[in-house]
């Protein structure tokens, strides 16, 4: 049987292999977010980054590395919490796995990534205990993730 720290560590270490949040914004944002975590909670970080979705890119190839950085990694983390059982709802297995489906870089990540809002709306749901126990498990898991992830630099 595994400990959570091995549970941790595992799934952090797969999102980095698979590229998921490393890169320049990435790295920077997978940094930052226990910090606003620690400040806001929780739901308004996770809020925060699911905003970032909504803004438009400057030119016309695709959306923004930042919006697309914050997509990927509300969605490596909401992907964690309902591995750990923090997120039980149906929606959001439903709406991870179509996301793990989309190209990733792609205007229909974007897409698909506006279905995470099940995850806030679960969040804002759950009791205070859970939601505490939750931001506990998050920040526990986000001290992995920063450990795995690079910015664009640190991988040459």
């Amino acid at each position: 049987m595994k400990n959570l720290d091995q549970s941790r560590a595992r799934h952090a270490l797969k999102a980095a292999e698979d590229n998921v949040i490393n890169g320049k914004k990435g790295g920077e944002l997978v940094k930052k977010l226990p910090a606003r975590i620690t400040n806001n909670g929780l739901l308004a970080a996770l809020s925060f980054s699911f905003e970032q979705l909504n803004k438009k890119s400057d030119d016309r190839k695709g959306p923004k590395e930042e919006a697309l950085g914050h997509l990927r990694l509300f969605k490596v983390l909401a992907d964690h919490l309902r591995e750990q059982g923090h997120l039980t709802k149906p929606e959001v297995a439903r709406t991870l796995e179509r996301l793990k489906q989309v190209k990733a870089g792609t205007t229909e990540e974007v897409e698909a990534g506006a279905g995470l809002r099940v995850v806030l709306e679960e969040l804002a749901t759950m009791s205070a205990l859970r939601l505490r126990l939750a931001t506990a498990e998050a920040q526990a898991y986000l001290g992995f993730l920063r450990r795995y992830a690079q910015k664009e630099a640190d991988e040459l």
